[in-house]
């Protein structure tokens, strides 16, 4: 078995909802009650070999 990764893509980030806190889209009512302060985050990582 081999362990070569000839290429490696790592790819990291994170999304604020619009509507959190301190933003300029719905800082008041049900939006900005209900999504403030959410954030969305990934990670993806892509590789060849086996």
């Amino acid at each position: 078995m081999s362990d070569n990764r000839t290429h490696v893509f790592t790819q990291s980030y994170m999304w604020t909802f619009p509507s959190a806190k301190g933003q300029k889209c719905a800082n008041s009512g049900a939006a900005a009650w209900v999504l403030g302060g959410w954030q969305l985050q990934g990670l993806l990582s892509l590789m060849t070999g086996s």
